[in-house]
């Protein structure tokens, strides 16, 4: 069964969430959210962004990926100081992985911290060879147009 609700104009067309495992779950919502966040759709933003959030609570287990994916809901909503854990944790746990400047450079930029924008490109840059050469990291595969765009950025800065 999938669920139908009327927002903002558009159709919300999931599928039923309580039947979806919780990675499914998670993955789901993030998708949806970063269309509707594409679409400038803040009442779709705002129906779902707490499900993302308790679903994200209920993993048994949290790997890079999904707490880069976290961490770009906590931006979307306003969250910052939850984004600014979320990349505090992913540096501590995955330390060198590409996600963890990534979110910090986005965080600066919003919050006109130019200082620490910089620093993350840097940090980013001097990881990015060795990263992008691993094999066992295939979310770089996912975002790969992502990285490009910082990377490019980090050569230009």
């Amino acid at each position: 069964m999938r669920r139908r609700g009327h927002l903002r104009g558009h159709f919300l067309l999931l599928p039923d969430l309580a039947s979806l495992g919780p990675e499914e779950r998670f993955a789901t919502l993030f998708d949806r959210l970063m269309r509707a966040g594409a679409e400038r759709d803040s009442a779709t933003v705002a129906s779902l962004s707490p499900l993302a959030v308790e679903a994200y609570a209920r993993l048994d287990s949290v790997d890079a990926d999904t707490r880069f994916h976290a961490g770009l809901i906590a931006i979307q909503i306003g969250n910052f100081p939850g984004a600014h854990a979320l990349a505090d944790t992913l540096e501590a746990r995955d330390p060198g992985h590409l996600f963890g400047p990534i979110l910090v450079g986005a965080l600066a930029r919003l919050e006109g911290d130019t200082a620490a924008d910089r620093q993350a490109l840097v940090a980013f840059r001097s990881r990015a060879d060795t990263e992008l050469a691993r094999p066992d990291r295939p979310e770089y595969v996912e975002h790969q147009q992502l990285l490009a765009e910082v990377r490019q950025a980090a050569e230009t800065q």
